[in-house]
């Protein structure tokens, strides 16, 4: 009779450990569908035919980062001249870190010719982790007859015309 409890208990203990490897494979491969979809969902980059004359408040992904030019507003002027403050979102959804810099934005005049960020209120060059939101401020110059804001990120290896991202400035 102790012979027969051993093997039961044996026995139990073995399908027990069975039944729990085997959800927890069933659980981990769940999860690690769930996040290859994820990956997949983030990767998906708006097309470059759609990245120029954005209205302020839109936001395209490049590369899995997310840009979003929030805001355009007067700001403090620098120098004797008028300047901007935009407010701008990255999100990266990309497999690794990030930089964003506010060397990366510009206003686009009507002529066609860019000025750089002033300085000001902008943000210093910050890394951004993976699946990490962050918001910060660039100062830019301000002319007469601004057209547009540009951002070109060396980081993302965003280069030439197609891959510049542009947003409409309206006044009002």
């Amino acid at each position: 009779m102790n012979y027969l409890k051993k093997i039961s208990i044996v026995s139990f203990t073995a399908l027990l450990s069975i039944i729990i490897v085997a959800c927890g494979s069933s659980s981990n491969n769940a999860d690690k569908n769930k996040r290859q979809e994820s990956v997949s969902e983030k990767k998906e980059d708006t097309p470059t035919d759609q990245l120029t004359d954005l209205a302020v408040g839109s936001s395209v992904t490049i590369k899995g980062v997310t840009i979003t030019l929030n805001s355009v507003n007067d700001g403090l002027d620098a120098s004797g001249s008028p300047t901007y403050e935009i407010d701008v979102t990255y999100k990266n959804n990309s497999e690794k870190n990030i930089n964003a810099s506010p060397y990366d934005w510009s206003t686009v005049l009507n002529t066609g010719s860019d000025k750089a960020h002033v300085g000001g209120k902008s943000f210093n060059t910050k890394s951004i982790s993976t699946d990490e939101e962050w918001n910060g401020t660039v100062t830019l110059w301000k002319d007469e007859s601004p057209e547009k804001v540009k951002f070109e990120s060396s980081f993302l290896n965003i280069k030439g015309e197609n891959s510049q991202v542009t947003w409409l400035i309206t006044t009002d």
